[in-house]
Parts: C-alpha cells; structure tokens; sequence
C-alpha cells in the first residue's frame, strides 16, 4: 500500500501537474488564483492549493517562487519543509483570515506548527514579505 502511494506521488511530480508560477521556469496554473493584501502593502499573488494532493505537494521540490506570489494551505495548522531547496516565510492565520503567528526564513528540514487557532497558511519565499503585525486580517481570501 505505501509503495502504491509513492509510486503515485512520484509519477503526480514528474507529470508536471499543479504547477504555479516559478523562478526561471515556465509553467501552467492548475491551481486557483488569488489577489491577497493586508492594509499598507501591495496585493499580492496567491495561489490557492484546495486539493488534498496539491496541499501535499505544496512547495516541494519547486525551485523558488516569484517575488510577491504566496501560496495557500487550507486547511493547515503546520508546515514542514523537508525536501525544501529554499528558505521560506510562514504566515498562519484564524478562521477570520486574521494573522496569528509568522515565521521568518525557516530552513529546509524543519516543522513550524502554527497553534491551535491556525487554520490557513501563508507561504512565500524567504526575505520579501513586508513587517506583518499580528491580529491584521488578510483581504481576498475566502
């Protein structure tokens, strides 16, 4: 049973499905798009991953996001990043799309669990997010 499992997260990777927007790379979006913002700062890209197995794939094995694209997990409370190739920034969010913890430049190989309150998560490449204060709620999101 977990041999078929991997064998069809792996063949699900090297089909190219789910792609979003990358570094350096052309792609296409199977995934909904958003416009997100937080009051002071510019919209920014989000891509919603709804699909169980788009929020299993969720950044692995992606080699960078482009500069003001996020990514969406919902439901989620933590995030891993083992199999990560780069550093990223972790917003977690309440029922009311309202920030409740951030995680700077968390490394590859690590786990951040966002609380008993997280039920969204915000994901960006490391070092463009601007300073997010907590209880700010996040405009655009369902």
């Amino acid at each position: 049973m977990r041999r078929n499992s991997l064998n069809r997260i792996n063949s699900f990777t090297k089909k190219g499905h789910n792609n979003f927007p990358l570094s350096g790379n052309k792609v296409t979006c199977s995934m909904k798009e958003l416009q997100v913002s937080i009051p002071g700062s510019d919209k920014w890209n989000c891509l919603a991953a709804e699909k169980l197995q788009d929020r299993m794939r969720g950044l692995l094995g992606r080699i960078g996001l482009k500069h003001g694209t996020t990514m969406l997990l919902a439901p989620c409370s933590s995030v891993h990043t083992f199999g990560m190739k780069f550093a990223i920034d972790v917003i977690f969010l309440d029922k009311d799309n309202r920030i409740i913890k951030v995680a700077r430049n968390v490394p590859k190989n690590r786990i951040v669990y966002g609380g008993i309150r997280a039920k969204k998560v915000l994901e960006a490449e490391s070092g463009w997010l601007p300073d997010l204060p907590l209880g700010i709620k996040v405009a655009g999101l369902q």
